[in-house]
């Protein structure tokens, strides 16, 4: 069973070079913590362990909807560590990640299906 609207390898590598194969975290954020890999461990930039912690996450353009994801596109998407994407920087960042895909990807009037 295929997933609808994954995001393709192409679309991954876009995003990467958009986000310079970095985690945005830092840079809009001075103040939080150091990137971390999925077991807790700090990561450092430009190994390949910082390189394999890194994820996409989908980011809604305005304030999202319930229950759906953003769609699988370099509008919706921003390259975090794994420690920043899921262990809830993200989602207490989200007008901050909005900005930061404004400012790379131009306006998104809404989010599409």
């Amino acid at each position: 069973m295929s997933r609808p609207d994954m995001v393709t390898p192409t679309i991954r590598a876009a995003v990467l070079t958009r986000d310079g194969f970095m985690c945005r975290a830092p840079f809009l954020d001075t103040t939080t913590d150091p990137c971390r890999d999925r077991w807790g461990d700090a990561v450092v930039i430009g190994t390949r362990a910082y390189h394999d912690a890194l994820t996409l996450d989908h980011v809604q353009s305005s304030g999202g909807r319930m229950g759906k994801r953003a769609p699988s596109d370099p509008a919706h998407l921003v390259t975090l560590c794994w420690h920043h994407h899921l262990n809830g920087w993200a989602t207490s960042h989200r007008p901050m990640l909005r900005e930061y895909l404004t400012r790379t990807e131009g306006p998104d009037d809404a989010d599409h299906d």
